[in-house]
């Protein structure tokens, strides 16, 4: 049975948009707005339903709706709600008129709380098999891909780099890319433990041995003689590409000084 806990209450008050009948929403696929219609009582109390990334619950008659985390989830179970199959409105991109500011704000919070999840399952797989993160210092002598991509041109195409993961879900996927990298040309590319891509000089290979990476083979971006499109983000490149170099023959340096 489904009982009122404090942590529920903060989620109904401050977690959650309350639903009712004729509440206008905005549905920008269509670039319109329309009217949400309960219907009938096909959603008793103590129930929560599950789409698209939004979770419905039911309590004391009311409709509430919140984003689907892992913490909004485990509220609902520990106040003893059941899962159950219902209508999740929310749920295919429309968002409430009077409230879209607060329903944003909800859905930032959301995707925060699951990158740090994601994050903290791909560092444990990486820890687990002995695949150390790249120290600060030198992992600034790489440059991050983002989630938003990098435009790219070459002389015969245009394209879009984007990170080897998307960052969402932790699954096979993963499990078969962190901690590995990719060599092609004067180039590599590899997986950190957090789950992010990162490109440098092929001269990196024997730091990444060092910490317990393993190499394969999947596409290096800049390989093919692509150039970086925003001139801003292409001379961040060229500077960490002289950088690395420098690095490269500093360390090779000393190896030769303690041989000697």
């Amino acid at each position: 049975m489904a009982k009122t806990t404090l942590k529920l209450v903060e989620l109904m008050r401050t977690g959650s948009i309350r639903i009712y009948d004729g509440m206008e929403i905005v549905v920008p696929q269509l670039n319109r707005t329309d009217e949400i219609h309960l219907g009938g009582s096909d959603k008793p109390t103590g129930a929560y339903s599950i789409r698209n990334g939004s979770v419905a619950f039911c309590w004391d008659g009311d409709l509430y709706v919140c984003p689907d985390t892992a913490s909004n989830v485990t509220v609902l179970r520990e106040a003893g709600f059941e899962r159950r199959y219902f209508d999740v409105p929310l749920s295919n991109g429309e968002y409430p008129a009077r409230e879209a500011k607060k329903w944003q704000e909800l859905l930032n919070k959301a995707g925060e709380e699951d990158s740090r999840e994601y994050e903290m399952m791909c560092r444990r797989f990486c820890n687990q098999r002995g695949i150390m993160p790249i120290p600060r210092e030198e992992l600034s002598l790489c440059l991050e891909v983002p989630k938003t991509g990098i435009l790219v041109k070459h002389p015969y195409y245009s394209d879009v780099v984007y990170p080897m993961l998307l960052g969402k879900h932790f699954g096979k996927r993963e499990q078969d890319l962190l901690g590995r990298y990719s060599v092609i040309g004067d180039f590599l590319a590899y997986v950190h433990v957090d789950g992010k891509t990162y490109v440098t000089r092929r001269g990196f290979e024997a730091e990444l041995k060092h910490f317990g990476y393993r190499r394969d083979h999947f596409c290096v971006p800049f390989s093919n003689g692509e150039k970086i499109v925003d001139p801003v983000l292409a001379e961040r490149w060229e500077e960490l590409l002289k950088r690395e170099l420098e690095w490269e023959l500093m360390c090779s340096n000393a190896s030769k000084n303690d041989r000697g």
